[in-house]
């Protein structure tokens, strides 16, 4: 929510753009997606996770169920320690 006091009376009106809800599915099917595709995405989870760059992500699958759990994004991968990133 804005506070009207956080609103600067010399900067002009913006329109307000109603933004559909999100839901936790919503946000895996991108993430699942940019993984796969989007190397400005791929680089920071390599990164953070300490896996080379030239690693690549195979396939994804969402809301996979197995004995352990249930993770909401499982990837296939390439160039990794293990095969599998939950």
């Amino acid at each position: 929510m804005i506070n009207s006091d956080d609103i600067d009376p010399d900067e002009p009106a913006r329109p307000e753009i109603p933004l559909p809800r999100l839901y936790e599915r919503d946000i895996d099917v991108l993430l699942r997606e940019e993984l796969l595709f989007g190397r400005p995405v791929q680089s920071p989870f390599l990164d953070a996770l300490n896996f080379p760059q030239s690693a690549q992500f195979l396939s994804g699958h969402l809301s996979v169920v197995e004995v352990t759990g249930e993770t909401g994004i499982l990837v296939n991968r390439r160039g990794f320690p293990g095969d599998r990133l939950a």
